[in-house]
Order: structure tokens, then C-alpha cells, then sequence
């Protein structure tokens, strides 16, 4: 199980990258901080979901994206709608 100072820690770059979040990833993410910033502490399943949105949100996931959806073309969209 994680820290209290290691939660801090993710606690503060998941609110500097939640641009980059999906809306619900955004609104759980603000509903564990504010059950942290309230009690201190976070059940064992909460702990293990904030790892897993850190996990999703690290710099190195986001970087992948970025340039995923740069390389990703037209004629990208078009051969995977002929596939599909």
C-alpha cells in the first residue's frame, strides 16, 4: 500500500495533467483528493485506484498519446473503417 506523502505526491500530478483527463477520470480523481484532503487517508481499493489513474497519466502514457494522435492520419481512420 502507498504512502500518505506518496498519495500527495500523485495527488499533485494528477491535478497538474487533469486537462488530460477524461471527464469522469477528472470528477473520481477530485472526489479521492477531497476524501484524502477531509480524512487524511484513503481505503485500501481508493488507494489502488489512484495508482491505477497515476498509471494511466503518467508523462510517459500521455507522451504515447500525443504522439499517437499525431501519427494517426486520415488515411489511418479510413483503412481501420475498411477493416472494421
Amino acid at each position: 500500500m502507498i504512502t500518505n506523502n506518496e498519495m500527495r505526491e500523485i495527488f499533485v500530478h494528477l491535478n497538474s495533467v487533469s486537462e488530460e483527463m477524461s471527464h469522469g477520470d477528472a470528477q473520481f480523481m477530485m472526489s479521492l483528493d477531497w476524501q484524502f484532503q477531509n480524512k487524511g487517508d484513503l481505503s485500501g481499493s481508493q488507494a489502488h485506484h489512484l495508482e491505477r489513474l497515476n498509471t494511466k497519466y503518467s508523462m510517459e502514457e500521455l507522451s504515447k498519446r500525443k504522439q499517437f494522435e499525431q501519427d494517426y492520419t486520415d488515411g489511418h481512420r479510413l483503412v481501420a473503417l475498411r477493416c472494421a
